[in-house]
């Protein structure tokens, strides 16, 4: 079940987040609302998070709003649709970190979207 709610202040909201740690290992998750292009993004990382674990699990992976974390390191996708990690292309960053392995994943964002849809 998704519960929406929409605080007051600016601080309500640091106070909330300051606490969400507690709820660590249970079934509840507490995120920020974002954009319908942001809501897009974050699947498409999901996905991509989620083929980049079929392939190598021996690293520390997550998504935080729309962007794809991968050992410390954010990438997100820039106007042209290409994952980029600060200024250098992300694919070339995800290989430093993950060797050949990842040469089994695709990173294109037309072939993640494609996936996302033949899911719905």
């Amino acid at each position: 079940m998704t519960v929406i709610v929409e605080l007051k202040s600016a601080r309500m909201v640091a106070d909330i987040f300051k606490h969400t740690k507690n709820l660590a290992g249970s079934s509840i998750f507490i995120e920020r609302d974002l954009n319908t292009e942001r809501r897009g993004n974050k699947k498409l990382m999901l996905q991509l998070k989620k083929e980049i674990q079929n392939a190598d699990r021996s690293k520390k992976i997550a998504v935080r709003g729309d962007k794809l974390v991968v050992e410390g390191r954010y990438f997100v996708w820039n106007t042209n649709n290409i994952l980029m990690c600060e200024k250098r292309e992300g694919k070339e960053v995800l290989q430093n970190i993950y060797g050949d392995t990842i040469l089994n994943v695709s990173l294109e964002y037309n072939t993640l979207l494609a996936k996302i849809n033949t899911k719905n």
